[in-house]
């Protein structure tokens, strides 16, 4: 069974090509795991209101099902922003 690189209650962007889920963030509420297929990740999206409930995991109208390729990180997105007066910081200190 291929894993997940996602956990229940990962923050998470879509970055996906659906039109209505475009700038949504939300909270990974269930994993759906497959023997030979991508996992199928069930979120609970902050502001949308057109979903479902993810089978009970997200408040009802919030949840939707997305492919794991669809999702990023909202933890790598804010660690990987470059910020050059932190790099002159951490020198100062040295």
């Amino acid at each position: 069974m291929r894993k997940s690189i996602f956990t229940e209650g990962d923050r998470v962007n879509y970055v996906g090509l659906d039109p209505e889920l475009a700038g949504q963030s939300g909270i990974i509420v269930d994993l759906v795991l497959y023997e030979d297929d991508e996992p199928w990740i069930g979120v609970d999206w902050d502001t949308l209101t057109s979903g479902h409930d993810c089978n009970g995991y997200a408040r009802e109208g919030h949840g939707y099902y997305v492919g794991e390729e669809s999702l990023e990180s909202e933890f790598i997105r804010d660690e990987c922003e470059f910020n050059p007066a932190s790099i002159s910081e951490l020198f100062e200190t040295l």
